[in-house]
């Protein structure tokens, strides 16, 4: 178990949201494992060195994990839930997950936003819990989380059906341009605040690749003790080489730390962005997009994801039974910033990446999930 220090280290780098996500992939992996069969893996072609790739790390992964009831139990009532089992494998964030002391993180984040999930849910909550009054139901609900922890499947109890989807979707698009980048020749990955990013070592990517990973100091050397006991039990199923850039990008020389570390300019390359940019003002945003242009060879790839405010008459997500007095995206929204990006297509554009521009948009309750990709070729 990592120190409680660790975590707090870890929550002031990258959030609560960004331990969010990895519990999310977390308890989507486990599911995976639980839906896993036959008739799954024939969809796959294996014909595809990638793929066979993919199912060797898989099928060695899933025997080593069913083993470790820490990590997943399949008996558990708790994977009754349906969760998507397509989009997802990350053995490695359970690794992640279980490495904190999550428990009290989870109680109080539970507490904090009971009377947010009550005044919001009350009238749809069969008659057998409105007959509780709203402390009789928040002391219920925190001692079923109390008395059966367990440091992945408790998120459950936590977030809604609905968050798992989203973080699963998201995911599985960003590994496909990951892995379309590659089967195109791009050798050369930069990811910005890469946080608990797995991709560098569950991905089947070759030798002759290279992921650069760009966040605070704090963020990567959790990741480094995190992933010792992980790797040695689970083999990674790239052979890329990694390269931490721990700095800050909005204080540091990011550019001239990562060609010291290796990254040719001269090289095709693939940008990621992933839920960064509601974090940065439009200077920061701007910065970046003009050292990217300035440094990107050609056939180089930018990849953008944030967030942006839905609009009110916007379409609900439709709620499951499962999700009553669980986090939902409107229960959280104020845990999130807003991009201030006014046009992520015209952000591309001006920076060089005007190319095969590529949008597509994920709606959630009071928030958007928008995904940006253009070339610069």
């Amino acid at each position: 178990m990592i120190e409680s220090s660790d975590i707090e280290t870890v929550l002031e780098c990258v959030g609560k949201t960004g331990v969010w996500m990895t519990a999310c992939r977390a308890v989507i992996t486990s599911h995976y494992i639980a839906n896993f069969n036959d008739d799954q893996d024939q969809e796959i072609n294996h014909d595809n060195e990638i793929n066979k790739r993919k199912k060797e790390f898989e099928l060695k992964s899933m025997e080593i994990l069913k083993k470790k009831k820490d990590l997943i139990n399949l008996t558990d009532k708790r994977m009754e839930i349906k969760y998507p089992t397509k989009f997802h494998f990350d053995p490695y964030s359970l690794y992640f997950i279980s490495q904190l002391d999550t428990k009290d993180l989870i109680l109080k984040t539970y507490d904090h936003y009971f009377n947010t999930m009550y005044d919001k849910e009350y009238k749809s909550l069969d008659q057998e819990t409105k007959s509780l009054s709203r402390q009789e139901l928040r002391k219920r609900e925190l001692d079923k989380i109390e008395n059966n922890f367990h440091s992945v499947l408790s998120w459950t109890d936590l977030m809604g059906t609905h968050i798992y989807y989203g973080v699963a979707l998201r995911t599985h698009l960003i590994d496909q341009v990951f892995l379309d980048s590659y089967q195109h020749g791009i050798k050369q990955f930069v990811l910005f605040g890469s946080g608990l990013d797995t991709r560098a070592f569950r991905l089947a990517l070759d030798s002759e690749c290279t992921i650069f990973e760009i966040d605070l100091p704090g963020v990567i050397q959790f990741k480094k003790t995190a992933f010792r006991e992980a790797i040695y039990e689970i083999p990674r199923a790239s052979d890329c080489q990694v390269k931490y850039i721990p700095c800050d990008l909005l204080k540091q020389d990011w550019i001239g730390l990562l060609k010291q570390s290796g990254f040719e300019s001269n090289k095709p390359t693939l940008w990621i962005s992933e839920g960064l940019f509601q974090y940065l003002n439009v200077s920061a945003i701007e910065s970046i997009g003009q050292q990217v242009q300035e440094n990107s060879a050609p056939q180089s790839k930018y990849f953008i994801q944030t967030l942006m405010k839905t609009a009110p008459d916007a379409p609900p997500y439709p709620a499951h039974h499962e999700d009553a007095l669980k986090m939902r995206a409107n229960t959280v929204a104020d845990e999130f910033q807003f991009t201030l990006l006014p046009d992520a297509k015209e952000y591309l554009i001006k920076h060089g990446f005007s190319s095969n521009i590529q949008q597509s948009f994920e709606m959630a309750e009071g928030f958007t999930s928008l995904y940006s990709f253009g070339s610069n070729q």
